[in-house]
């Protein structure tokens, strides 16, 4: 019998083992040599203590990457749950104390695998842009105002009331707001942010407050906006550092004021015991006048209600401050109006003119 070579036995065994392995193999290869491409990833930019960086040019990366399928897979979920995300880590990269005071300076940055930090087997093919400017400015930290925002609904519309903007109706039929009376608390705040903007920055927004059919004293806590438009370098981010109980925005609801011209409210004179003259009151053209017109702002409900002849409403000329007879003087009226009735404008002026007036004469004399 002839003696079969070892590497010949049972060859029909192991060519088939052979062309599965082959199989098996290629199968794997061809599986894990796949590319993930056009993804979006948002940039964050990480920087020291003291360093502020300025709006970037743009927000997103587009990126192509390579890799094993089943880390793309992994990669795929990390951009599916929003963690994946390109950093720009300046923290080692700019030294604060080395910025220019009050001047903006520019370096490029080049987007590579380790800003977004990677698994060793996945690679960034592309990154569209490649690379980017870098602006940056020294932080610093200062004290501003804070002013509040409201808004109203009308039907599907939100819309924006600026403080002391008249809201007769807006906010509840028959009610305004009391701007004077409208505070927050606390008044001042301190941010951080670049120095340039800063240095300009006269007070930071909160962000807009519901004042939709309140009426009353309202307390609302209010957020602090981040970010402020910059004429020059457009949305910059701010850091607001607001106490521990947050800022409180103080309104207060009153009724709807008002205003109504009362036309021919009488004149009166407040005189002292002994007065012997006759008086003569003149308006701005002249004319003798016994009567003055005065434009009056309140609530709504008391203002309807108001005459010209009502006994609350006094206006009146102080006649016990010493005059020259027969020469005219100018003197603003003496107005009294009842609570919570204000006058538009300042008191009227009036000239005002003092005849002595003669003694009877007696029968004989």
């Amino acid at each position: 019998m002839a003696h079969t070579p070892r590497l010949l036995r049972h060859w029909k065994s192991k060519l088939f083992s052979l062309l599965l392995a082959t199989t098996v193999w290629f199968g794997v290869v061809g599986r894990d040599i796949q590319d993930e491409s056009n993804v979006e990833v948002p940039i964050r930019v990480k920087c020291a203590e003291g360093v502020s960086v300025l709006p970037l040019e743009f927000k997103t990366l587009k990126a192509d990457f390579t890799g094993p399928s089943g880390k793309l897979d992994w990669l795929r979920e990390q951009i599916g749950e929003g963690r994946l995300v390109a950093t720009i880590n300046l923290i080692n990269e700019i030294d604060p104390e080395a910025i220019p005071q009050g001047r903006t300076t520019d370096r490029p940055w080049t987007f590579s695998s380790k800003d977004l930090n990677l698994p060793d087997d996945v690679k960034l093919k592309h990154a569209r842009p490649p690379k980017i400017k870098i602006s940056y400015q020294r932080k610093i930290e200062r004290s501003v105002k804070v002013m509040p925002r409201f808004y109203y609904n009308d039907g599907d519309e939100k819309k924006e009331v600026k403080v002391g903007d008249p809201t007769a109706g807006i906010v509840g039929e028959g009610h305004e707001i009391n701007w004077p009376s409208t505070f927050c608390q606390p008044a001042t705040v301190k941010v951080s942010g670049p120095e340039t903007v800063l240095l300009k920055m006269e007070h930071i927004e909160t962000e807009p407050v519901n004042i939709g059919d309140l009426k009353g004293f309202y307390p609302a806590k209010a957020e602090l906006a981040q970010e402020v438009q910059d004429p020059e370098l457009g949305m910059v981010r701010i850091d607001p550092h607001p106490p521990k109980d947050g800022v409180t925005v103080m309104i207060y609801i009153d009724p709807e004021r008002k205003e109504r011209k009362l036309k021919g409210v009488p004149i009166f004179y407040i005189k002292p015991k002994l007065f012997i003259y006759a008086v003569t009151i003149k308006n701005d053209e002249k004319n003798d006048i016994e009567a003055v017109d005065l434009t009056v702002r309140g609530p709504a409900t008391g203002v309807d209600k108001l005459t010209a002849k009502d006994p609350d409403i006094l206006a009146a000329v102080d006649l016990r401050e010493p005059l020259k007879p027969n020469v005219p003087r100018e003197m603003p009226l003496w107005i009294k109006l009842p609570e919570g009735i204000k006058l538009v404008g300042k008191p009227p002026n009036i000239e005002v003119t003092l005849s002595p007036i003669e003694p009877k004469k007696t029968p004989g004399e």
